[in-house]
């Protein structure tokens, strides 16, 4: 779905090499090499759950075999674009670009959502503090080194983005960035946005919405169909291929 909107997907993975063989794994790892779809592997660091360096690992762009200028923008695996639109209010000409800046408030300093932050590659290592290109595991390393091991729920939750929010506000381009407001539905949610929080038939319809917060499993027989009608919507000439997809990787979970 990022190719329609105009990006090129990185994905990365956390854990041991043999952890990634066999599988599902094998289906998702297999399916991004025979799509070209750039990925990299970090292996685990002890103290850290897999699932916070995965969301740190989304601060690494700048570690990537990437252009200088190529443009790195943040996002959660499970947030599906659906309008290229909103996605081209960024304004090249500022060096940062903070989507949906509004989402939190400004309660205890500033707090940008990870869904998104745009900026190319040079800007990117100046935000993180690195010269040159660091490796990739030089780099989790060294953002995962501010927070303490074995953190509680919601400090390591919320790690990632207030880490950034404070290394962006703190820059000397702040004054630069593009903050894109997006506003609220009555229920509270991102207006545009189909949200797996909220009742479905309370979410907008696919032709009128900005993006997904899919649910989860992906794969399951409850969710699949209603992530099938936004992939239907987005890339239609694609959706053969979603489905031979979708059944070998589900073929490989057990008691679905």
């Amino acid at each position: 779905m990022w190719k329609e909107i105009g990006f090129e997907p990185v994905v990365i993975y956390v854990g041991k090499p043999d952890a990634w063989t066999g599988g599902c794994q094998t289906v998702a790892g297999e399916t991004c090499e025979d799509l070209f779809i750039l990925s990299s592997l970090i292996e685990p660091i002890e103290g850290y759950d897999d699932g916070t360096i995965a969301q740190a690992a989304r601060l690494i762009g700048s570690s990537l075999p990437v252009h200088d200028d190529d443009y790195i923008l943040t996002t959660d695996v499970d947030l599906l674009p659906i309008q290229r639109a909103y996605f081209e209010q960024a304004d090249m000409s500022k060096p940062i670009h903070l989507f949906f800046s509004n989402a939190y408030g400004q309660h205890n300093g500033p707090h940008y959502p990870i869904c998104h932050i745009g900026a190319n590659r040079i800007v990117w290592n100046q935000l993180v503090g690195c010269e040159g290109r660091p490796t990739p595991w030089a780099l989790i390393s060294k953002i995962m080194a501010d927070l303490p091991p074995n953190s509680p729920h919601p400090a390591a939750w919320n790690f990632d983005e207030e880490w950034i929010s404070r290394k962006i506000s703190s820059s000397p381009l702040f004054g630069q960035a593009q903050h894109i407001s997006r506003g609220f539905n009555p229920y509270g949610f991102a207006r545009g946005r189909i949200d797996r929080g909220q009742l479905h038939e309370l979410n907008p319809p696919i032709g009128e919405a900005i993006d997904c917060h899919a649910w989860r499993p992906g794969y399951s027989l409850e969710n699949w169909p209603k992530i099938r009608e936004i992939f239907k919507h987005v890339v239609p000439e694609g959706l053969e291929w979603a489905d031979i997809y979708h059944r070998k990787f589900a073929s490989k979970i057990e008691n679905l």
